[in-house]
């Protein structure tokens, strides 16, 4: 190319250049400036041409400037004017537009010239500052938040933390970034941090966590919310936090649960305990309908105790049944684990059931194991009339509200079968006590008198009448329980009873005897009498139902 030819492109390329440029000589005078100038500056070309190159800088900045010109001219090497300085250039009206100045040596035949590329940075300062008001809007939201919040590299260094970071951790802002868990908490602590980290890196989406940090006053437990930050092109860049101190909520849960918990064990009814139940589940989550399903080991089933409404209007047999394979109770019965449901529409359970309750306008739900000293019991149902899920601090919540539950049915239960177990003891023992009283008249016994009437008849001994009538009334009916149920008149169990009868006679007789101050009693000597000696009586034993009572001797002897 010859060198009228370039010439005529440099020419070219400076005129229609987007930026002003100024070509200025060794002594700082303008020698060329083109069409861009002026529209940024307000000086036409011919105005410039032969001007000092300070007319364009401020007044406060001119004999700085003279210096620094100098000092390129020894130099001479490409540069950026005023790196890291904010440059301004005067416009023709005395006005100041913010600029960017590139300096190049120019080597020509005549000396060394420099070429000035002045560029209108105005909407990039804009930008700028636009840009550093929302980050200090964004910092002063992030210093008045009660929560901590930070925001990490993907190797876990802090690129910023809030004022609550550094409050609770003593630790500045300036001195955190860069550094890690590890420089602030202990290596166990600081392993847990990161591993949650490493979870969202993996799983690229927000998760929950529930972490616990030291505190002056003891550990603390935080809810932290983490969520990678994608740069435009959607690649992964950096990991925020917020996380949430509710030590004082776990405290109050806790107090609530142990205050429901005490509520429900001192409940031994079962139907109080239902009621119990549902009053404390309110006390604990929000929800529109309730049912306690309990397991039926004869049907090997779930039954429905109603907690709430609308259970109890269902009615029939069928609904008050839940198969352990496709019900949603079932499952928590089986698995053990909690079951949501955000919609009735789950293709792993009975269609029947789901349907049943949509038709009540239930339409999402909760369900929880059962469970008391590692034995399931049942399963505990939480409905609501919307298709809000249940999140996962609200499940967890409600799995050791079930628990307590268990403990309490399994209470009650073991009360009532205490219950049963008492009253039919009772009744047993009045049926023995009766037994005694009806086999074994010892009032008649130890009150009778020892004056029998017999009298000869045919060479055999006869008993009065009174004796047959006592014996008749020995039929009386018996209680099932009765040992003397199944006995007969005669034969070997007749006799033992009798032999084992005349014995307590004797020994009563001989008792009382002793309290009248007589000597004992013989069968097998005559008894006297008031009018002489009577004759011995039989060597068999005397049954009970043979004697007479002192009233009825006394009655026979008057008579």
């Amino acid at each position: 190319m010859k060198d009228s030819e370039g010439a005529s492109v440099f020419q070219t390329l400076f005129e229609f250049a987007p930026d002003a440029l100024l070509v200025v000589g060794a002594d700082g005078r303008i020698i060329h400036a083109n069409a861009q100038t002026e529209r940024l500056l307000g000086y036409s070309p011919e105005e410039l041409i032969g001007e000092s190159i300070e007319l364009l800088v401020p007044e406060g900045f001119r004999a700085a400037h003279q210096g620094h010109r100098n000092a390129f001219a020894a130099e001479r090497r490409a540069r950026t004017m005023g790196s890291g300085l904010e440059l301004f250039a005067r416009r023709k009206d005395g006005s100041q537009v913010p600029v960017d100045i590139q300096l190049s040596p120019l080597e020509t035949p005549e000396g060394m010239l420099v070429l000035s590329v002045i560029r209108d940075i105005t909407e990039r300062k804009k930008a700028e500052r636009a840009l550093d008001q929302s980050r200090l809007e964004m910092q002063g939201i992030l210093d008045n938040s009660p929560t901590v919040i930070y925001l990490k590299d993907l190797e876990g260094r802090f690129i910023t933390i809030n004022r609550r970071f550094e409050q609770l951790f003593g630790v500045s802002r300036e001195a955190l970034i860069g550094k890690t868990d590890y420089d602030v908490f202990a290596k166990e602590i600081a392993d847990r941090f990161r591993a949650n980290d490493l979870r969202v890196v993996a799983g690229k989406k927000p998760m929950e966590f529930e972490e616990v940090a030291p505190h002056p006053d003891g550990p603390h437990t935080y809810i932290s919310v983490k969520f990678p930050i994608t740069d435009s092109k959607g690649g992964l860049q950096s990991i925020g936090g917020v996380s949430m101190d509710i030590t004082e909520r776990k405290r109050a849960q806790e107090a609530l649960l142990l205050e429901v918990t005490n509520t429900l064990v001192a409940q031994l009814d079962i139907r109080q305990l239902l009621a119990a139940i549902s009053a404390g589940l309110r006390q604990v989550v929000r929800f529109d309908s309730a049912a306690l399903a309990l397991y039926d080991p004869e049907r090997k089933n779930l039954r429905i105790q109603t907690l709430t409404p609308p259970f109890e209007e269902q009615g029939g047999k069928e609904s008050d049944e839940l198969s352990l394979e496709d019900s949603p109770p079932g499952w928590a019965f089986t698995r053990r684990e909690p079951v949501v449901l955000n919609r009735m529409g789950d293709e792993r359970f009975d269609a029947k059931l789901l349907g049943r309750w949509i038709r009540l306008g239930l339409k999402s739900a909760c369900f929880l194991p059962v469970v008391s000293h590692s034995k399931p019991l049942g399963a505990l149902a939480v409905f609501r009339r919307e298709e809000r899920p249940f999140d996962q601090k609200e499940a967890q919540f409600l799995r050791q509200f079930a628990l307590q539950v268990g403990v309490a049915v399994e209470n009650a239960l073991t009360f009532h079968h205490v219950e049963e177990l008492r009253e039919k003891l009772e009744e047993e023992k009045r049926y023995l006590e009766e037994e005694l009283r009806t086999e074994y008249d010892f009032e008649d016994i130890i009150g009778a008198s020892r004056e029998r009437t017999f009298w000869p008849r045919k060479g055999s001994l006869h008993r009065s009448p009174q004796s047959e009538d006592r014996k008749a009334g020995a039929g009386r009916p018996r209680h099932a329980l009765s040992r003397r149920s199944g006995r007969h008149s005669s034969g070997a169990p007749a006799q033992a009873s009798a032999g084992l009868a005349g014995k307590r006679v004797r020994a009563a007789w001989q008792h009382s005897d002793h309290l009248r101050g007589r000597p004992p009693y013989s069968r097998d000597q005559p008894e006297p009498g008031a009018n002489g000696p009577r004759k011995a009586v039989s060597q068999r034993p005397l049954l009970p139902s043979e004697g007479f009572s002192h009233r009825r001797a006394s009655a026979a002897r008057a008579g």
